[in-house]
C-alpha cells in the first residue's frame, strides 16, 4: 500500500558568499560565455580577480556592459577563430584558465537524424572544445601551468530524455576527452577536469511548464534545481589553487540526481510499504 506522492521539501539555495580575490593576475578564456551557465562562469572568475576573455557567437560586447569581461565573436568550430581568441587572451597576460562551455542541442529521433544536425552539435560541443584545448594548452605548456575545465552534462552519464543523441554523445565524449588528456598535459603542469551540471535554472528553461519542472525536480534528492552560481563556483574551485591535486576528474553537480535510482517522494520519505 502506498500513500499519494507529496511535494519534496526543497533545500533552499544557499546565499552566495563573498568571493575571494584569489585569481588576480590570471587570464581566463570562457567559450560560450555570454549567456546561461557560461555567463555565470565568466562573471564568477572576473569577481575573483581574473581577467576574462569570452568567445561567443553573439560577441563582441562592450566590456562596460559585462563588468570588465572582454567578449569577442568566436565560432569555436572554426580553427582560425579559436586561434584569434587564444592570441587575444595571451595578449592580456597569458592563458591560465580555459573553460569550454560553448554548446548546442538539436533533438531528432535516431531514425530521422540528419548529418547536418549531428555535425552541428558534435562540431560545436566536441570539436570546439578540442580546438580550444589544442591552442590554449600550447600556451599553458610553455608557461608550465594552467587549468582546463570542460562543461559536460549529466546527460552524458544518465539518460534523461529521448531523441537527443548528438548532445548526449558529445557530452559523454567530453568526459572521455578529459580523462584521455591527463597523461599528455600533467607532466607539463597543466590540469584538465570536467564539470557535469544537472538541471540548472537557466533562461533556456523559462518556457518550460511547472509540471515539466516538477516532474524532474521529483527525481532530485536535494529537492530543487541548481543555480548558475553553484556551477560557476565549482568551476572556480577547479580553476584555483585549491584544487591542485584534482586532475582528470568529472565533478557531477546535480543535487544527487544521478546518485540514486528514481523513487517517488513518498518512498524517499519512508512512507511506502510493500
Amino acid at each position: 500500500m502506498s500513500t499519494p506522492d507529496r511535494p519534496l521539501s526543497a533545500t533552499p539555495a544557499p546565499a552566495v558568499p563573498e568571493l575571494p580575490r584569489d585569481l588576480g593576475g590570471q587570464v581566463a578564456i570562457v567559450t560560450g560565455g555570454l549567456s546561461g551557465i557560461g555567463a555565470g562562469i565568466a562573471a564568477h572568475l572576473r569577481a575573483r580577480g581574473a581577467r576574462v576573455v569570452v568567445g561567443d557567437l553573439t560577441g563582441p560586447v562592450d566590456p562596460a556592459e559585462t563588468d570588465g569581461v572582454l567578449a569577442v565573436r568566436c565560432d569555436v568550430r572554426t580553427e582560425d577563430d579559436v586561434v584569434s581568441l587564444v592570441e587575444l587572451a595571451a595578449a592580456q597576460g597569458g592563458v591560465h584558465v580555459l573553460v569550454n562551455c560553448a554548446g548546442i542541442s538539436r533533438k531528432q529521433p535516431i531514425t530521422e537524424l540528419t548529418l547536418e544536425n549531428w555535425s552541428a552539435v558534435i562540431d560545436t560541443n566536441l570539436r570546439g572544445a578540442v580546438l580550444a584545448i589544442k591552442h590554449a594548452s600550447r600556451r599553458m605548456i610553455a608557461q608550465r601551468s594552467g587549468s582546463i575545465v570542460n562543461i559536460a552534462s549529466i546527460a552524458g552519464i544518465a539518460t534523461l530524455d529521448a531523441q537527443n543523441t548528438a548532445y548526449v554523445a558529445s557530452k559523454g565524449a567530453l568526459m572521455a576527452l578529459t580523462r584521455s588528456l591527463v597523461y599528455e598535459l600533467a607532466p607539463h603542469g597543466v590540469r584538465i577536469n570536467c564539470v557535469a551540471p544537472g538541471l540548472v535554472e537557466t533562461p533556456i528553461l523559462t518556457g518550460m511548464t511547472q509540471q515539466w519542472k516538477g516532474a524532474r525536480v521529483a527525481r532530485i534528492p536535494t529537492g530543487r534545481m541548481g543555480e548558475i552560481n553553484e556551477i560557476a563556483a565549482t568551476v572556480g574551485f577547479l580553476a584555483s589553487g585549491a584544487s591542485t591535486y584534482v586532475n582528470g576528474q568529472t565533478l557531477v553537480v546535480d543535487g544527487g540526481m544521478t546518485a540514486v535510482s528514481y523513487l517517488s517522494p513518498a518512498a524517499r520519505a519512508g512512507e511506502e510499504t510493500r
